[in-house]
């Protein structure tokens, strides 16, 4: 703990030495920021680093099974299920469900398909 706020007060007179007006800059602004913030006091939720941590590590070990080669002991399927309304077509979604077996990623979707007709874009650019 001290050794850490001696490294701190060395730095700051380094910062002092090197050039004064930007050290009081830099210090101005920092004071200047801390009390709007303090004096505001936003409504707003600044996150724990353990929820940024943990957000952080599910990224990397999703990246890094980008290179892992595909075996049958790791294969976990992955389906996309044009359902429509998924209330509907419940036989689907079944069937779907047979291959992930909780194991593997199943999204249904819907897509809408929808005529634009807009004065600004031209009959050759609009959709089906």
């Amino acid at each position: 703990m001290w050794l850490s706020l001696f490294g701190a007060v060395l730095c700051c007179g380094v910062m002092f030495v090197i050039n004064w007006w930007a050290a009081l800059l830099t210090y101005a602004i920092e004071i200047f920021l801390y009390v709007y913030v303090t004096v505001k006091k936003p409504n707003v939720n600044w996150g724990s680093s353990t929820q940024a941590v943990t957000f952080v590590s599910a990224v990397n070990n999703a990246l890094s099974l980008t290179g892992v080669e595909d075996h049958v002991k790791n294969f976990r399927p992955q389906c996309m299920v044009l359902t429509g309304a998924p209330k509907n077509r419940p036989a689907l979604l079944d069937l779907a469900h047979c291959f992930t077996k909780n194991y593997g990623l199943c999204l249904t979707c819907e897509v809408f398909v929808v005529r634009v007709l807009h004065p600004s874009i031209p009959p050759s650019h609009t959709a089906l």
